[in-house]
């Protein structure tokens, strides 16, 4: 370590040695030998001529002379810490060093002091030698104290020997006569590190209690950071958050590469290193990029807050979400977080904190909040009201842009589930165009309307887990549809909070009438989806859903209720695909769960650099890509739905009926229209009571929907068959099935 030192106490000359031990012995054998009383010392010592030592661990900023607290020559870097304690204590100096060594400091070695040195009065002094100094140019007499009372706590100074010289210990223009017997505790200097953690918390200390009027403005870490990422780009390590007080290289030096000399604050900048201590943001990123904040004090505090009357004030948190606080909150977050002061400065002109409040109520007023996902507008105009956008869902960030980005690169797992699920496989392009266009558009925050997708198939395939926890893991979450879409219960709060959601088979439709609601609702959520929702305070309102249903259902007919029924007012709104027979191996629910984790980052760049086949995905189509339905599901749910059960009826007739048998002997169709049927089977003495309460629209409606399907054998007669008005069906006898 490097002393600085003075000759005398009226000198105002430096100079510096690095052995205390040999100057103490030199300046021993100088002292003349009438210098026998403390009262004489002090004398002798101020004598301009006297030729001595006096050491100090502080050096100033002009290091040729001496430290001066009025800001003439202020201190500039510490070298070392200097400790008087007066009290007189029994014992020799080498047992006194061994039990600061191993009682003392037992706890905390790496923070022993370097040396114990007895006074000439029979007092004590400890002195640490740091490895490096540590620089403070800059920084007000405030923030040293600060410092000097981290370091008070940090080293236990007030119990170490006792009697701490808190008048010597807080002033670094102290300088200590060298004499005296010196005896080395540890050899080894204090690591700089070892001060830093002080320091660091001296800074955080003096931040809060503010720096008065006129000084460099506080701006969101947010801000400072992108500023950073645009000036300096890759200089800050992406494992460090950027948050307030954190440490950090000085990303505007070349060479500034020490991670942690550097303690970020929303004011500044603070590095205890070789240059100037406090470095406000002006100097670092420009004077336009910190105008706007020194001339807009308090709308950069009012930033992230609204008023919303009676719920309060919203305010957005460090984790980006907002969250209601009462007006007394809020003024204790300006004053704290952005130092705005609650005194007057005259008496019929507002506090800085007073306007604050004024403006906001005022400027930043909402009618309500409501969680508005994926879409990136901070307030969203609805039904003549204006909202604050508190939805949280944000979708899984992809990995880091790679070149030549290929099927299977850093998801494994992922590729092989998805490559083995479907069959025709071609319906694997279906599937991923469809969530290329969902995630995507999520993530820009221009999400379009897009189909609902229903995918079929047998157990242990990974369907729940694809649909309930896989999509809701990259699209910021999911909730379960079905008490809302298919048994018509009321809209709920938590499906306007997420943009995917899910219904299982288990949940499927119990009659007819609910699944001709459910297929209205699943058209209605596509076509038109603007959703009902009450905000508190507010009337309802039609909320935009800005998300994909996607819905899991095994292969057997009861399940197979699920799908809507296929008319043309819904094909296009619909995505129909059929998994592949056979199981898909799992090694445990963690185990799987955490690869998706893992995988889903790396799986998302690849579905972001990937191209959909143009023909699949183009604008000209409504929902944004060509609808695809899997024609033996198809065929399947049309013939164990709820229109097949004409068909169980026809069975019955085709062979029993005159009319009927006489046409399948001759192969040829039966040719019918609605109201004949019923009234066939009405006069039918088995056929009347499998079906009731027929009428000649339904009956006809069922028809319709049936001819439209391959394998029904029912197709609409040619026009000009049948009676005027009524449309007429041909039925095929059983085996003679026609294509549609």
């Amino acid at each position: 370590m490097i002393y600085h030192c003075i000759s005398n106490q009226s000198s105002q000359d430096v100079f510096t040695i690095t052995d205390p031990v040999a100057e103490n012995a030199r300046c021993l054998a100088e002292m003349p030998g009438d210098i026998d009383s403390k009262e004489k010392r002090v004398i002798w010592l101020k004598d301009p001529a006297t030729s001595h030592c006096l050491i100090n661990g502080w050096e100033a900023l002009d290091p040729q002379r001496r430290v001066s607290n009025k800001n003439e020559n202020p201190p500039w870097k510490m070298h070392g810490l200097v400790v008087d304690c007066d009290v007189v204590l029994p014992g020799t100096l080498a047992d006194l060093a061994d039990t600061l060594r191993v009682k003392t400091f037992k706890k905390i070695p790496a923070l022993a002091p370097q040396w114990v040195v007895r006074t000439p009065s029979d007092h004590y002094r400890l002195i640490w030698e740091l490895s490096s100094p540590i620089s403070v140019s800059g920084a007000p007499a405030a923030f040293i104290a600060e410092f000097l009372n981290s370091l008070r706590k940090g080293l236990k100074l007030d119990n170490a020997l006792g009697g701490l010289d808190t008048a010597s210990y807080t002033n670094p223009s102290t300088y200590f006569d060298i004499s005296g017997q010196w005896e080395q505790v540890v050899a080894a200097p204090v690591e700089r590190a070892e001060f830093e953690g002080f320091f660091a918390l001296a800074v955080g200390k003096a931040s809060k209690k503010g720096r008065g009027s006129g000084g460099p403005p506080e701006i969101p870490m947010d801000v400072i950071f992108r500023e950073i990422e645009a000036k300096f780009p890759g200089r800050w390590p992406g494992h460090i958050p950027f948050e307030e007080g954190c440490r950090g290289p000085a990303v505007w030096d070349p060479i500034g590469l020490n991670p942690t000399t550097t303690i970020y604050q929303r004011h500044g900048v603070y590095r205890y290193s070789e240059d100037t201590l406090f470095h406000p943001y002006s100097e670092i990123l420009g004077a336009d990029f910190t105008r706007k904040y020194e001339d807009n004090k308090i709308g950069v505090a009012c930033e992230d807050i609204y008023y919303a009357g009676r719920p309060g004030y919203y305010r957005k948190f460090p984790d980006g979400n907002w969250r209601t606080q009462n007006k007394d909150e809020v003024a204790a977050y300006l004053l704290a977080a952005h130092n705005l002061n609650p005194a007057r400065t005259a008496k019929n002109i507002p506090s800085e904190l007073e306007s604050a409040i004024f403006f906001l109520n005022q400027s930043k007023v909402v009618d309500g909040a409501m969680p508005l996902v994926f879409d990136k507008r901070e307030v969203v105009p609805l039904s003549g009201f204006r909202f604050l956008n508190i939805s949280r869902a944000k979708v899984l960030e992809p990995a880091a842009p790679a070149a030549n980005v290929q099927w299977g690169t850093g998801f494994p797992w992922i590729a092989d589930w998805l490559w083995k699920m479907f069959e025709p496989r071609r319906q694997l392009v279906y599937y991923l165009s469809w969530l290329k266009l969902f995630y995507e558009g999520a993530r820009n925050g221009d999400l379009q309307r897009g189909q609902a997708l229903f995918i079929v198939g047998g157990t242990d395939r990974g369907k729940t887990l694809m649909n309930a926890i896989w999509i809701p893991h990259i699209m910021g979450g999911g909730s379960d549809a079905g008490s809302f879409l298919v048994h018509g219960r009321e809209f709920n709060k938590s499906l306007c909070e997420v943009g995917h959601w899910h219904i299982d088979d288990a949940q499927a439709a119990a009659n007819q009438g609910e699944h001709t609601k459910f297929t209205e609702r699943v058209k209605k959520l596509i076509a038109n989806p603007f959703m009902p929702y009450r905000p508190m305070y507010v009337d309802e309102v039609q909320v935009p859903f800005r998300g994909r249903l996607l819905v899991t259902l095994n292969s057997d007919p009861q399940s197979l209720l699920m799908i809507p029924d296929m008319d043309r007012n819904i094909q296009d709104k619909l995505m129909v695909l059929s998994l592949r027979p056979g199981t898909h191996s799992f090694k445990g629910n963690a185990k799987t769960e955490r690869t998706l984790w893992d995988e889903s980052p790396a799986f998302l760049r690849w579905l972001l650099q990937w191209k959909a086949p143009t023909h699949l995905v183009d604008e000209k189509h409504r929902f944004g890509m060509k609808t695809f339905i899997h024609t033996e599901v198809r065929e399947t749910a049309a013939m164990t739905g709820y229109d097949s059960d004409i068909l169980g009826v026809m069975e019955i007739l085709w062979e029993t009926d005159d009319e009927l048998v006489e046409c399948a002997k001759k192969g040829v169709p039966w040719e019918t229209t609605a109201s004949n049927l019923i009234a066939t089977i009405a006069t039918h003495p088995a056929a009347h009571r499998l079906l009731t309460g027929l009428t000649v629209r339904t009956t006809g409606m069922r028809l319709s929907k049936l001819s439209k399907i391959r394998g029904t054998g029912v197709l609409a007669a040619p026009m000009g068959h049948g009676p005027k008005g009524s449309a007429k069906f041909l039925f095929f006898p059983p085996g003679t099935l026609p294509e549609p």
